[in-house]
C-alpha cells in the first residue's frame, strides 16, 4: 500500500539520484519534447500534475504559462516542489494527496490537461487505473488531455543488459507484478504496461499518440555505468533522436509516452 512515508525518504536525493543524473535528465528532455508538441499554440492551460515528486515538471510547465496544481502522497516532495516554484515566483499550487483520492478531493474542478511523469501510475495495477480512467475523465474538461510517462514491459535496452550478463530471468521481470525497492527497508509493488493495455483499460479517452522513451537512453539503474563511459554518450543521443520518434517503437523504450484524449 502506497503510504506517504514511503516516498518521503527519497525527497532529499531525489534531485541528485535521479532528477539530474544524466539519465534522468536525458529522458525528461525527450518527454519535455513530446509534451510540448501537444500543448503548442495553447495558451494558460489548467494543468493537474499527478506524481509531481520534487517538482521539476510543474516548474517547467509553469515556465510555459500554464496554471499547474502539482499533487504528490509525499509532503516531503510536495514542500520541495513548493520551495522551487517559490525561488522562481512561479504559480503553482500544491496539494498532498495519493492519485486514488484525486477525484474525492478535487470534486467539482475541471482540468484542461491531466499530467504524470516517470512511472509514478505503475504503482497503479489494472483495476485500479480502471478506476482511475473513470476519475480523469470526470476531471477533465471536454476534450481535455491525459499525459502520462509509464514504465514499459519491453524495455530493448534492458533485455540486451540482462542478455550480455546471461541473467535470462531478469530479461522478461516486467512481464508481471515485480517489487521497485525505495531502499533496503522499503518497497513498493510496480506493474508494467504496453500501450495497448493502457488503450484497452482507459476507454474514455481515445489514444492519440504514442513514443518511446528512453530507446537508447538506458534505464536509471545503469546510470553508474553510463558515468564510466561518457564517451557513448553523442553516440546515445543521436540514436535516441534518430529513432525515438517512431510510434510503433513506443512499446520498447524504458517508458513509454502516451497521450489520451477524453471522448466526446
Amino acid at each position: 500500500m502506497l503510504t506517504n512515508a514511503s516516498f518521503d525518504a527519497l525527497a532529499n536525493t531525489y534531485d541528485t539520484d535521479f532528477t539530474h543524473s544524466l539519465i534522468g535528465s536525458m529522458q525528461r528532455k525527450v518527454v519535455w519534447k513530446f509534451t510540448e508538441e501537444q500543448l503548442i499554440g495553447k495558451k494558460e492551460l489548467s494543468i493537474l500534475e499527478i506524481n509531481c515528486g520534487t517538482g521539476e515538471d510543474a516548474v517547467w510547465l509553469a515556465k510555459k504559462g500554464h496554471q499547474v496544481l502539482a499533487t504528490d502522497i509525499s509532503k516531503d516532495m510536495v514542500d520541495i516542489a513548493e520551495q522551487k516554484a517559490n525561488q522562481q515566483q512561479l504559480k503553482v499550487k500544491t496539494v498532498v494527496c495519493s492519485f486514488s483520492d484525486l477525484e474525492n478531493k478535487l470534486v467539482g474542478q475541471k482540468f484542461d490537461v491531466i499530467f504524470s511523469n516517470f512511472g509514478g501510475l505503475n504503482c497503479a495495477n489494472a483495476n485500479e487505473l480502471k478506476q482511475l480512467n473513470i476519475d480523469f475523465s470526470k476531471l477533465l474538461k471536454p476534450n481535455g488531455k491525459l499525459i502520462m510517462v509509464l514504465l514499459g514491459k519491453k524495455c530493448f535496452l534492458e533485455k540486451l543488459y540482462f542478455l550480455f550478463r546471461f541473467d535470462f530471468k531478469k530479461m522478461n521481470r516486467r512481464k508481471k507484478e515485480a517489487s521497485a525497492y525505495l531502499s533496503p527497508d522499503n518497497f513498493i509493488s510496480t506493474w508494467y504496461f504496453n500501450y495497448q493495455e493502457i488503450r484497452g483499460l482507459f476507454t474514455q479517452f481515445n489514444l492519440t499518440k504514442k513514443k518511446p522513451i528512453g530507446l537508447f537512453i538506458p534505464p536509471s539503474y545503469l546510470e553508474p555505468l553510463l558515468q564510466k563511459n561518457k564517451l557513448f554518450l553523442p553516440i546515445i543521443k543521436l540514436l535516441d533522436k534518430t529513432f525515438g520518434n517512431i510510434s510503433f517503437l513506443a512499446n520498447y523504450g524504458d517508458h513509454i509516452f502516451i497521450t489520451l484524449e477524453k471522448k466526446q
